[in-house]
């Protein structure tokens, strides 16, 4: 540990900055733990670790959470008075300003990077889509997919 502590100021020294955080990096690394290794606990305190268990657990889990079920796509809007001002563009331009880069891509697979690339009519049409939304209260079935990414806890924090 402190060879490799030793090596990495010698790499900072040397401004050679990509192989210090290379190095940094097998310090810092972490053994990555699936779901299915672990487990995860039921409603009756079960730990299961078969992995078609656990998709019907985040499953149930995911709809109780958002009662998915009772979804129908549409929302119902306040009177037409009090929603409020339509979205602007320069609100759309700054929301996409402010998206990070070099992030994964979300169902829709559009990239922060392409998102800032539009010019000025393509902002426009995608405001105006947005304000259709808006409007009308309905949702088109793409905006409705989520992808979910569990986070397993430490290998600790399961209760057996």
């Amino acid at each position: 540990m402190k060879r490799q502590c030793h090596i990495i100021r010698e790499l900072e020294k040397a401004e050679k900055i990509e192989e210090m955080y290379k190095t940094t990096g097998y310090l810092t690394k972490r053994d990555k733990i699936r779901i299915s290794e672990k487990g995860m606990i039921d409603k009756n305190g079960k730990v299961t670790t078969d992995e078609e268990e656990i998709k019907v657990l985040w499953k149930e889990y995911i709809e109780e959470l958002y009662c998915t079920h009772d979804f129908n796509g549409r929302i119902d809007l306040e009177d037409e008075d009090s929603k409020g001002p339509r979205i602007l563009r320069d609100e759309v331009k700054r929301a996409i300003k402010d998206l990070r880069d070099k992030k994964t891509v979300g169902s829709d697979g559009i990239p922060a990077e392409v998102l800032k690339a539009l010019g000025e009519s393509a902002i426009g049409r995608l405001t105006d889509l947005i304000n259709k939304i808006y409007d009308t209260g309905e949702w088109p079935d793409d905006f409705l997919k989520t992808i979910m990414m569990p986070l397993p806890k430490k290998r600790c924090q399961v209760r057996t």
